[in-house]
């Protein structure tokens, strides 16, 4: 057995993709109709515990509270429809949610030598699920701590591609935070996607970006992003 299987064997390592069932994440729809009771009791049960250990998922369904809290009740006590304006915020944020992981590993692939690239999608996995196993909070001390808690775990030999990997996760999830803010939707994102991008590189990034990995870095939001316009 190598270092890597050693790692993977790591017993909080192995809860965390027990816990998630080692599946794909539930669509939005799943976890929609689970909000609003639709599902039955052993369905229920898989999403809630699902959403329990995953990140994603706990996103996407905060975003779906937002949906619903987010209308407003007129004097006769009806509910009128979601805005155009506001669902196209909400497809775009919940697409950003859905995606990041893809968009993680895509990029990550643009800082490690290929023979790492299998390295890349299970560090991704258990970091995500990391913070939600150990109570984490989202303060920045307290991510940096949970992410030197992590590489701990990680064999030797491996551990610069796996702190390159955490890199890349802070920094994805930096750019998405600042397009969920600063974008009304999709249609703003070739504009403001390169000004986020700049802004955290003059703010520090511990990623080294050039000209060409700038382009590529968008070209990657650009692309997968693209394929979603309607996710709600």
């Amino acid at each position: 057995m190598n270092d890597e299987q050693d790692f993977m064997n790591n017993e909080l390592v192995r809860q965390i993709f027990s816990d998630m069932g080692e599946k794909t994440h539930f669509s939005h729809e799943m976890i929609m109709a689970w909000t609003q009771g639709r599902l039955s009791n052993e369905g229920a049960d898989k999403v809630s515990k699902h959403i329990k250990v995953c990140r994603m998922c706990s996103d996407v369904y905060n975003i779906i509270k937002i949906t619903e809290t987010a209308t407003v009740s007129t004097a006769e006590g009806s509910t009128p429809p979601m805005s155009g304006e506001l669902k196209a915020k909400l497809d775009f944020v919940c697409s950003l949610n859905i995606k990041k992981d893809e968009l993680a590993e895509k990029v990550a692939k643009l800082f490690l030598a290929k023979e790492s690239w299998p390295s890349i999608k299970p560090a991704i996995v258990v970091f995500r699920n990391w913070n939600k196993s150990n109570n984490i909070k989202s303060s920045e001390h307290e991510t940096k701590l949970s992410a030197a808690a992590f590489a701990s775990q990680v064999p030797p030999q491996k551990r610069k591609d796996y702190e390159q990997i955490l890199n890349v996760i802070n920094f994805v999830d930096d750019v998405q935070f600042l397009l969920a803010e600063r974008c009304k939707s999709l249609d703003d994102l070739k504009n403001i996607l390169p000004e986020c991008i700049k802004e955290l590189e003059a703010s520090g990034t511990n990623l080294k970006l050039d000209d060409d990995i700038r382009l590529k870095i968008e070209n990657i939001f650009l692309e997968n992003l693209s394929k979603d316009e309607n996710i709600l």
